[in-house]
């Protein structure tokens, strides 16, 4: 027994001292000039199976980057520093907020719930499953069904615009999403760059367009979900909005409408209504936001504009939100559809698989 204490004492010994030694290793890179990817490389190279996790490493980067020096265990709660333990609570809050929004990013999620950009990571990838594409959360693994769709649905469309010098233009593609007002992060002392941080101020911002510019666009009403009746009130100003800025489209009714495969757009009644009105749909693969212009160059171009801004009022951060829209240029939308064909292309190289142009893997 007495062996077997001393043995178990000695295990215990050496995990800590490789603990502690690897963190003066991290300290020491960072001294060194380099970069969080480099700093684990060399813990691999140098500690192989035994080096921490990449999720651990990053975590201890951040804290030694923002100025801290001891390598102990310390409860860094109470001094305002990120936690970075997983528990049941943090994954289903995570959860939870990324269900609310697909569109969060991990620093967004690791401000909100004061937990550190590994763990946030880890959570995410091990226990929930996701990765980020395009800008937004889907699962990190495709099923052969998921990935046979997209690539028959790339195939088809990169074959009818080879085919159909108009095809390209007569679509009109768009989706909702969730607009923010940011404030800098002041839980987070000694970084040199300042994080931003979403305010309750927020809007739900629904836009169609097309090669030219937009055709349609206009906020949710605070409180209304986006379900079927909703966005059926929606596909009907959209008519109205191409009838009056799209005339030739709408005299010829070859125009060809293009949003991702929700509950809401794919409800019978939406179904019954495209029928009654002879209208021609662009298939849309599920859980594929590299295939959706809105996800991949609409809304990542407006939050983008919109991060490092701060608005007392919805009604202000509405205004700034059409200014961005108002800003944007034919020659942007047009390189989006360019973009757009470019990812068919991708994706049926990629045998449906989710590809790395996005550079959205996590």
């Amino acid at each position: 027994c007495l062996k077997k204490k001393s043995f178990h004492v000695a295990a215990r010994n050496e995990s800590q001292r490789l603990k502690f030694e690897q963190r003066e290793k991290i300290k020491f890179c960072i001294k060194s000039g380099q970069s969080a990817k480099k700093t684990f490389q060399i813990l691999q190279e140098v500690y192989g199976t035994k080096a921490m996790s990449w999720s651990r490493c990053f975590d201890w980067y951040l804290r030694f980057k923002r100025g801290r020096v001891s390598v102990d265990d310390v409860d860094d709660d109470r001094s305002g520093r990120t936690t970075t333990s997983k528990t049941p609570k943090h994954i289903r809050e995570i959860d939870r907020l990324v269900r609310q929004d697909f569109r969060i990013t991990i620093r967004e999620i690791s401000a909100i719930l004061n937990v550190s950009f590994g763990t946030v990571h880890a959570i995410l990838a091990s226990n929930l499953n996701l990765h980020q594409v395009a800008h937004k959360f889907v699962p990190r693994l495709l099923t052969p069904a998921h990935k046979q769709y997209r690539f028959q649905v790339c195939e088809d469309l990169y074959d009818q615009a080879r085919d159909d010098p108009t095809f390209i233009s007569r679509i009109i593609t768009g989706d909702e999403s969730w607009v923010y007002s940011y404030k800098p992060n002041t839980k987070q002392p000694g970084r040199a760059k300042v994080n931003q941080v979403r305010t309750k101020t927020k809007a739900m911002l629904i836009t169609f367009f097309d090669i030219h510019g937009v055709v349609h666009r206009e906020f949710v009403p605070e409180g209304q979900a986006v379900d079927a009746q909703f966005y059926l009130s929606v596909m009907q100003r959209l008519r109205e909005n191409i009838q009056i800025k799209r005339p030739e489209l709408w005299q010829k009714g070859n125009w060809l409408l293009h949003h991702d495969n929700t509950s809401a757009h794919n409800a019978l009644k939406e179904c019954h209504f495209f029928c009654y009105n002879n209208t021609n749909l662009i298939p849309h693969p599920y859980h594929s936001p590299d295939l959706a212009p809105c996800d991949f160059f609409l809304f990542p171009k407006i939050n983008s504009k919109l991060k490092g801004q701060f608005f007392d009022t919805v009604e202000e951060l509405q205004h700034a939100s059409l200014m961005v829209l108002d800003n944007l240029k034919e020659e942007d939308f047009q390189s989006a559809f360019k973009a757009w064909q470019q990812r068919w292309v991708c994706c049926t190289a990629a045998q449906g698989n989710y590809f790395t142009a996005d550079g959205g893997h996590i």
